[in-house]
């Protein structure tokens, strides 16, 4: 929860990071959202696309 304008908010917190086959950490976004659970689920999807979650460790598309 943050106040903010006044009044009480939730707000969403993600964090994604991508690996590779040696366990290195290739990439890590974060972001924090006033969203619902729903739109925040999209904003996670694209979020771990943006690091990599559509490929595998060797660097792949699955």
């Amino acid at each position: 929860m943050i106040h903010t304008e006044g009044d009480w908010h939730e707000i969403r917190v993600a964090r994604a990071a991508a690996v590779d086959a040696q366990d290195e950490v290739l990439a890590v976004e974060q972001r924090a959202r006033f969203l619902s659970c729903q739109e925040f689920g999209w904003q996670l999807l694209l979020l771990a696309r943006r690091v990599g979650y559509q490929t595998n460790k060797n660097g792949e598309l699955s």
